[in-house]
């Protein structure tokens, strides 16, 4: 947030804009896929039906240009919270004064929106809303002393609004059971990931040794 007005060009963002689609349509080809896994010497894993909701992109727009990409994100980790500052920066700026700047989304509209698509995914997974768990999970390190615990708070509180169970939790945390995620006793449904691995890996089971 800057009082200081940032001019970026029209034709900049439309660079910026077309950038992210062709990104997003070439990564998501199979063929793309399968070329980068192989050629880094891994396996390709089993199709999975997860996507992602949010990207978040950083982008570097020098005065005397071009400008680079910094960072990609797909965890959209401030998303709420932006919207909070969003909103309360455009209201203090007086909307009638400033015709030139779009209104934000409204922190309740942002919200439902949020709800609507974790509401999505899950019917897409499962077929239906699951009654087990929803769990914000993150890892033990960044729950102690990372920037978005506020956040993951909130949507902890809009998952409840909605009658889900949901906590933030630690990976430290989660236990299997040999069939369901657990978390404190309760059988983990849902898993928003904050910023841990995407593929949590049991430990390697022993063997059974035959009888003499």
């Amino acid at each position: 947030v800057t009082f200081s007005h940032q001019s970026i060009p029209a034709n900049v963002l439309a660079e910026i804009d077309d950038f992210i689609r062709v990104f997003e349509d070439v990564t998501t080809r199979s063929t793309w896929q399968q070329s980068v896994i192989g050629s880094s010497g891994q396996s390709i894993p089993a199709s999975r039906p997860e996507v992602c909701f949010f990207s978040a992109w950083d982008f570097h727009v020098p005065p005397e240009g071009p400008w680079q990409v910094i960072e990609f994100n797909d965890n959209g980790s401030g998303l709420l919270y932006a919207g909070l500052i969003n909103e309360v920066f455009y209201t203090l700026l007086d909307p009638a004064q400033q015709v030139a700047l779009e209104a934000p989304l409204p922190v309740v509209d942002l919200g439902r929106r949020v709800k609507q698509m974790v509401r999505r995914e899950a019917k897409a997974f499962f077929g239906e809303v699951p009654d087990g768990l929803f769990l914000i999970l993150d890892e033990p390190e960044a729950l102690e002393r990372g920037k978005f615990g506020g956040e993951m708070g909130m949507l902890r509180a809009l998952f409840r609004e909605e009658g889900w169970v949901s906590e933030v939790g630690s990976t430290a945390d989660l236990c299997w059971d040999g069939e369901r995620l657990q978390y404190d006793g309760k059988s983990v449904s849902f898993v928003v990931n904050r910023s841990t691995d995407f593929f949590l890996e049991k430990e390697p089971q022993p063997e059974p040794q035959p009888e003499p």
